[in-house]
């Protein structure tokens, strides 16, 4: 009984202690050189601490350098960005941007809060934060409301926002400010289901306004248990969003981002997770099915002047769209991850997580390593 004390005094000593984490994360979303591809490095620090024994608070500072690499040299291809399509225009040069994020986050219970910036040093730079409640209504469904504003990081023009070279006009950074309701529920043994939805409002400099609607179910159950730490979970997920606007080009007035008319995909995901003293580990994927429908665009939807401009000359030059073709699309969706937790010491762990997500018409490849610190001695 005196261990098992001990072992829980240790074990509480640990949870409060305050903790510090580091560690790179390398992104990779496919597309076109100097528009839609996009490298992403950053280097996460976060200090953790539990003020007066009550809730966590974390300080996080996050530099950052994204590239997308230079557009490339054909006419086709430079009639793209900016305002290229008006011709005899320079060409742009490479895309990059680098910054350092800092955020400000508390949590306590059934309260989640947080503040922070997108990157100071980013052409566009945005005030970040959201605010997350989730009380238990009864014993089996708890109510998650989130109201929170977030930058678009599909790109490094939705992300960071570029300069037209011909006039130099700015125009990128969109965030998306988005209020979303949910409800979830536990299920026979271990299995859990869930059904929400939300609306947001999307905003960047220079950048077309657009609006969001967002639906979502599904829920997942353990198929399997080896154990008390062992188990494969399978599940289904359903998801649905709309845009009002197809805004994904990266001409001027365009924001660079995923932005169907219509979007729907059925996931089945399947996920195995193993937990030891010193070592928890998962691996899992998904597939499925998804439809999307994408409107046509105007070249600058959020310029009238230069619209007519190009309407101009279209009228005299073979070949010269004012408008961004409509698209429908429809074939398989899915990904895979990974993540591990090694406990070298009672104070000291190393990990990292490696995901890959197929959906819509991009791919995207995430890994990142970490080593946490735990200030405070003591066994387990």
């Amino acid at each position: 009984m005196t261990q098992d004390i001990d072992r829980q005094i240790a074990a509480l000593q640990l949870d409060l202690a305050p903790s510090l984490t580091i560690g790179p994360t390398f992104r990779f979303r496919t597309g076109t050189t100097g528009l839609d591809q996009l490298t992403d490095v950053s280097a996460p620090t976060t200090l953790l601490v539990h003020p007066f024994d009550r809730g966590q608070l974390s300080l996080v500072a996050t530099p950052e350098f994204l590239s997308a690499g230079q557009v490339p040299g054909d006419v086709q291809s430079q009639r793209l960005f900016g305002t290229g399509a008006l011709g005899n225009t320079p060409a742009p040069g490479s895309q990059q941007a680098q910054g350092v994020g800092l955020s400000l986050a508390y949590e306590m219970d059934w309260l989640k809060a947080d503040i922070g910036s997108s990157p100071l040093g980013f052409q566009q730079e945005n005030v970040l934060g959201g605010l997350e409640l989730s009380p238990q209504i009864t014993d089996n469904v708890r109510l998650r409301v989130l109201g929170e504003r977030r930058a678009v990081t599909d790109s490094l023009l939705s992300y960071a926002g570029t300069e037209d070279p011909a006039t130099g006009i700015h125009w990128g950074g969109v965030t998306r400010a988005r209020g979303h309701a949910q409800l979830e529920m536990s299920v026979g043994d271990g299995g859990n289901a869930y059904a929400g939805g939300g609306y947001a409002v999307l905003n960047g400099f220079n950048v077309e306004s657009n609006t969001e609607y967002e639906l979502g179910a599904g829920g997942s159950f353990p198929i399997w248990k080896g154990d008390s730490n062992n188990e494969v979970r399978l599940g289904l997920d359903l998801v649905y969003f709309a845009y009002d606007k197809n805004l994904r080009f990266f001409s001027l007035g365009q924001g660079g981002y995923f932005s169907p008319q219509s979007y729907f995909a059925t996931l089945f995901p399947v996920r195995y997770t193993a937990r030891s003293d010193n070592l928890d580990w998962s691996i899992g994927g998904s597939i499925g099915y998804q439809v999307y429908n994408e409107d046509s665009s105007l070249v600058f939807p959020a310029n009238p002047a230069l619209q007519s401009q190009l309407v101009a000359l279209a009228a005299t030059t073979p070949g010269l769209q004012t408008s961004y073709p409509s698209h429908s699309a429809s074939g398989l969706v899915g990904g895979a991850q990974s993540s591990l937790d090694y406990r070298v010491t009672d104070n000291f762990r190393i990990g990292g997580r490696a995901s890959f997500q197929h959906a819509g018409n991009w791919s995207e490849t995430i890994g990142t390593v970490f080593a946490r610190y735990i200030f405070t001695g003591g066994a387990q």
